[in-house]
C-alpha cells in the first residue's frame, strides 16, 4: 500500500513529500455472514504524510466483495486517499501538479 502511495505521489510531483507511515488492519467476513452471500472484506488503513507543512494524518477505508475483495478493498481506499490528498496543506505546499 506504501508503494501504491509513493506512485501517486510522484505523479503529481510531490518530491517535498514522503510516506513516513502506513498501517492497515484488514477484516473477512464469511459468506455466511453476509447479506450478499460473497465473503466480504473490509481493509481500514492510516498514513502519515512528512514534508513542510506537516505531517498529515489521513484515514482511508475500502470493502470489497466475493474472490477479489481485498483487491477491491484496497483499490478503494488508494481512491479515497487520492481524492483526499490534494486538498491538503501538505499537498498545495509540496506538489506541482493536480
Amino acid at each position: 500500500m506504501a508503494t501504491r502511495i509513493e506512485q501517486q505521489l510522484q505523479r503529481y510531483d510531490c518530491a517535498g513529500v514522503a510516506v513516513e507511515q502506513v498501517t492497515a488492519t484488514a477484516l473477512v467476513v464469511p459468506d455466511e455472514e453476509t447479506t450478499h452471500g460473497f465473503e466480504g472484506h473490509t481493509l481500514e488503513a492510516a498514513v502519515v504524510l512528512a514534508g513542510s507543512d506537516g505531517p498529515e494524518r489521513m484515514r482511508l477505508v475500502g470493502s470489497g466483495k466475493g474472490p477479489t475483495g481485498a483487491i477491491g478493498a484496497t483499490d478503494m481506499a488508494l481512491r479515497g486517499f487520492e481524492e483526499q490528498v490534494t486538498q491538503t496543506g501538505i499537498f498545495k505546499a509540496n506538489c506541482k501538479g493536480e
